[in-house]
């Protein structure tokens, strides 16, 4: 499949088309072909849920930002799952996705003072869910940093899953995204996945390989933790952490402790010493399942 194709597909999307899945996984597809499909979707106000999977394509920036433009402009658009992972994406790619995602129809805060909508209805009842895989792209902390403004500047999620595995994200950016998820008040489950390295109900971070990552940042996804009230179910994934200090995982540990909201944990250590410390630390003890 290459840009000819998928310009082809743009142009046979019907405009009343509410759901679509496609994907490009390893195939021709460039820059040319996901502007073209980007064009197209901007015709189908009508979607709500939208899966594109561009993995190891030379899909770069100049092709993910006029994606992102269209998909910002869609105003029924409340589940997003963009599949970028070992494409050409830099922090400029990201930073052009954080600002369609600022400015989204969809995805957007209201202003709440708006007296022509019901700001609690608008933002608890539309089930947004955004899920973004850039996994072994030239993501940064810069990038990482400019995709955390834009989820301060969202309306609630019930979904967050956010895959940055093998980039060069560090401390920084770690901190960061912990840094934006302070909003998410009535957060329901937690899936961080760190392996090698208002409402919403369900959030992934893959740092895997991400080997700048030391333990400041993980100590800065304490407070976040600790405060959200909601948390059901929390799942981390560190395997291959080798560099994570011991300090760094007590800290989080104590914080998933202190969360009396939390019924289950599930932490994967695979590759680390962290095991034995975390057993040792009492920190889980109140809480009725836990798997290390």
């Amino acid at each position: 499949m290459d840009n000819a194709v998928a310009t082809l597909l743009g142009e046979a999307l019907p405009p009343n088309l509410e759901e679509l899945v496609l994907g490009f996984v390893s195939t021709g597809l460039g820059d040319e072909g996901a502007k073209s499909l980007g064009a197209s979707l901007g015709g189908c106000k009508r979607l709500r849920h939208v899966r594109l999977d561009f993995q190891n394509t030379r899909v770069g920036d100049p092709g993910i930002v006029e994606l992102s433009k269209s998909l910002g402009s869609l105003p029924a658009l409340h589940d997003l799952k963009l599949g970028l992972s070992e494409t050409l994406l830099t922090d400029g790619g990201i930073s052009g996705l954080a600002e369609a995602l600022k400015s989204s129809a969809a995805f957007g805060r209201l202003v709440e003072n708006d007296p022509s909508t019901d700001w609690p209805d608008r933002d608890v009842g539309a089930n947004r869910r955004l899920e973004l895989d850039l996994g072994k792209t030239s993501a940064s902390d810069k990038g990482a940093q400019a995709l955390s403004d834009a989820v301060d500047s969202l309306a609630p999620l019930l979904a967050y899953n956010l895959n940055v595995y093998e980039t060069g994200i560090g401390d920084v950016g770690l901190g960061r995204v912990a840094k934006s998820l302070e909003g998410q008040q009535h957060l329901r489950y937690l899936n961080l996945v760190l392996a090698n390295t208002r409402v919403s109900e369900t959030l992934m971070l893959n740092f895997r390989g991400c080997t700048r990552i030391l333990g400041p940042g993980i100590m800065r996804c304490a407070d976040p933790i600790r405060s959200l009230r909601s948390l059901r179910s929390i799942k981390l994934n560190l395997r291959n952490c080798t560099e994570l200090q011991k300090e760094a995982i007590i800290t989080l540990a104590e914080a998933i402790g202190c969360n009396l909201s939390l019924e289950a944990v599930s932490l994967i250590l695979l590759g680390t010493s962290l095991g034995p410390v975390l057993k040792g630390s009492g920190a889980f003890d109140a809480l009725k399942s836990v798997t290390l």
